[in-house]
């Protein structure tokens, strides 16, 4: 009998060793085909070890869900794989949570749920969590408003290299939130997130050179930085960059500022689209060009309404209806 209780014992310990290390085998699996792309297959593995409560499955089985790889976009059913995940303290499905109680995905928007899971995966150390939690206490979103607590989290965040928290310090630091005001500091900490390649402290080390923000004035190096915010797309960098080049750098350069300046008026920015009609205007950079002159002025609306008055006068009214057409054809392509 002894000898019969020892085999079924060793078959039980057998057992339970064998159950996890499959399901790392098929997670492996699983995560080659997801990794391969191969989308319709990997779903099937994950949402086996799902069912078997493996974790890091469901977590990634409400990542499909939320992307809608391998089966239709799903938040609601993204939700439920999260939280199977985040209740067994799975940071990232505990921060995934998070977001969908904080916008509303999924289910019913939520603040102090949001900050509850933030802080679970925070106080894990998940930088994402800790930036989310220091703006849930900055705006006083499911927990009480709290400056100086927002500050903490987001220095934590920081301090593991989150290049958008780092850039958040800057304007902590720059504003003096939950902390003394201080445009140096703020500028080493825009630095470490610009050095990462993001576009928004780019930019506002490219201020901090231009106005001597917690560094000696140097408009060269200004443009720079905004050169490197502009190539990303930023907006207001590419306006300033361009501004640089045809206005207030030791070289004029209207040929490249009417590219730049072209690229942010096509995105909305009015300064850029009177500077581009001016240029259209006078010839500078360009092939004169009155009608094109009138259509930047008329997108631009009442920052160019002196410049396009006087326009008017030297073009006919056939010209003058044409640049309409013109601008509302580009209108309507922004829609």
């Amino acid at each position: 009998m002894l000898k019969v209780y020892l085999v079924a014992g060793l078959m039980f310990v057998a057992s339970v060793l064998f159950v996890p290390s499959m399901a790392a085998a098929d997670y492996k699996s699983a995560m080659k085909l997801y990794k391969d792309a191969e989308y319709d297959t990997a779903i099937i593995e994950f949402r086996k070890n799902a069912e078997l409560g493996e974790a890091d499955s469901q977590f990634i089985l409400g990542l499909m869900y939320s992307f809608g790889r391998g089966t239709l976009t799903n938040k609601k059913e993204a939700v439920k794989w999260y939280e199977r995940a985040a209740v067994q303290n799975h940071a990232r499905a505990q921060l995934n949570l998070g977001n969908a109680f904080r916008d509303g995905k999924g289910i019913k928007k939520n603040y102090g749920e949001a900050a509850k899971w933030f802080r679970k995966a925070a106080d894990q150390g998940n930088a994402k969590a800790q930036l989310n939690l220091a703006f849930r206490y900055k705006k006083g979103q499911g927990v009480k408003k709290d400056i100086k607590q927002s500050f903490e989290w987001l220095r934590k965040s920081a301090d593991q290299g989150y290049r958008n928290a780092q850039y958040n310090m800057g304007k902590y630091y720059s504003l003096g939130l939950g902390v003394k005001k201080n445009h140096e500091t703020a500028l080493f900490w825009y630095k470490k997130a610009a050095d990462k390649g993001f576009p928004a402290a780019q930019y506002n080390v490219a201020k901090a050179y231009k106005y001597g923000a917690g560094v000696e004035k140097s408009l060269r190096t200004a443009a720079q930085w905004y050169q490197k915010a502009a190539k990303k797309g930023h907006v207001n960098a590419q306006y300033n960059f361009a501004r640089y080049l045809s206005d207030t750098g030791a070289i004029r350069d209207y040929k490249k500022a009417s590219i730049w300046y072209l690229k942010a008026a096509n995105k909305g920015n009015r300064l850029s689209q009177v500077k581009l009609g001016g240029m259209y205007e006078k010839g500078l950079g360009v092939d004169q060009d009155l009608f094109q002159a009138m259509a930047w002025y008329m997108i631009s609306g009442p920052k160019s309404a002196r410049q396009s008055h006087a326009l008017r006068g030297k073009m006919s009214t056939r010209q003058i209806s044409k640049a309409k057409k013109w601008v509302a054809a580009w209108r309507k392509k922004q829609k």
